[in-house]
């Protein structure tokens, strides 16, 4: 899994687990082989701060899709899925 890391001094709202990075909050672009797949993301020091897309396209570098390590696998989303039904069925 690739991994990117965020530059010094960037906005708090990332730090507080804002879902998504833009290109300037990297410290290096997205490599062109890490486009569309997942990758860690990292402060400055090189703690997780969770797993996303990258997009090499957009001027949003990365989308988070968890907290904790995951793979974004078919039983990754069958469970996203599973848990937002679950919640929409409780929720009437």
């Amino acid at each position: 899994m690739f991994s990117l890391r965020l530059r010094p001094n960037i906005p708090a709202r990332v730090l507080r687990g804002h879902p998504w990075v833009f290109v300037g909050e990297l410290r290096t672009p997205v490599p062109p082989e890490a486009d569309g797949q997942a990758a860690v993301l990292c402060d400055a020091r090189g703690r997780p701060l969770g797993v996303g897309l990258c997009s090499k396209r957009s001027a949003i570098a990365w989308r988070r899709f968890s907290t904790k390590a995951a793979a974004f696998d078919r039983s990754f989303v069958d469970g996203a899925l599973g848990a937002a039904l679950a919640h929409r069925e409780a929720a009437g």
